[in-house]
């Protein structure tokens, strides 16, 4: 029932993006539609998306093609289609675009070619460091340091992490980063790296993926101040998993007063 309502779902979402005439939009969410298409069991739809992605594409205007491209290169990723999607990564005439491309070319090669995503790493990662512009170079840092962190180079993502210019592509550099560390078992150091983000949603956000590495009782501490630092809703799937019965307490307590309220 479940398999069927979601293939349902992605059919109308898929009738919908074929009937959007600005092509710009078009390819966006086409795109879009091949990771669920390809979770959905259907890697055969993903890839017929994703050609139709490319196609239209070709009808969007130069200056804003690097960006769409970009998505293009994740949907034939998600197909699982990755030579085409390298070809179409080396085909972006905009360094910061193509090295993002890349990176998620090899982030995806990984599992099957160590050799030849670490190769892709470094293509990728010499493109990045040309990069100038802050929002630009950003991207791409942002995208290598995912990269290395994937293939398990943690001390050089910390060295791309710390290179990025803009707080908040690197908030979720060292959010990733620090999730990862504490997978690692570096707990402290994971720590350490995700109190240097700033804004305060994206540390709690940090912060709860931390605690998913730890024992309950430095979990309860992170997860506390995830709670005061952020939405609550980012600390209760966490809290959910370990303590379910207080979240229950807490549910009958929030909906008792939205009905008082009301």
């Amino acid at each position: 029932m479940g398999s069927a309502w979601v293939r349902e779902l992605l059919t109308d979402a898929e009738r919908v993006a074929r009937g959007l005439t600005d092509p710009y939009y078009a390819t966006f969410a086409l795109s879009w539609l091949c990771e669920p298409w390809a979770l959905a069991n259907e890697p055969e739809r993903a890839l017929e998306l994703a050609r139709e992605s490319l196609v239209s594409s070709r009808d969007v205007p130069s200056s804003l093609l690097p960006r769409v491209l970009m998505d293009v290169v994740d949907a034939f990723v998600a197909a699982g289609a990755h030579a085409q999607a390298e070809d179409i990564a080396r085909g972006i005439a905009v360094a910061y675009a193509r090295a993002w491309a890349l990176a998620s070319v090899a982030k995806a090669a990984y599992a099957d070619d160590v050799g030849r995503a670490h190769s892709l790493a470094e293509e990728a990662q010499q493109l990045a460091r040309a990069v100038t512009k802050p929002a630009e170079r950003s991207i791409a840092l942002a995208s290598i340091t995912d990269l290395l962190v994937t293939i398990g180079e943690l001390d050089r993502a910390e060295e791309m992490a710390f290179a990025i210019p803009r707080a908040d592509w690197q908030a979720g550099a060292l959010a990733g980063l620090s999730q990862s560390r504490a997978m690692d078992g570096g707990q402290d150091r994971a720590e350490k790296l995700a109190r240097r983000i700033s804004d305060p949603d994206q540390l709690a956000s940090a912060l709860v993926g931390i605690a998913r590495s730890t024992d309950d009782r430095q979990a309860l501490g992170l997860l506390a101040e995830a709670l005061i630092l952020g939405p609550w809703q980012t600390a209760l799937p966490e809290l959910a998993r370990r303590w379910p019965e207080t979240v229950e307490v807490i549910a009958h307590v929030v909906s008792g007063r939205q009905r008082s309220s009301g």
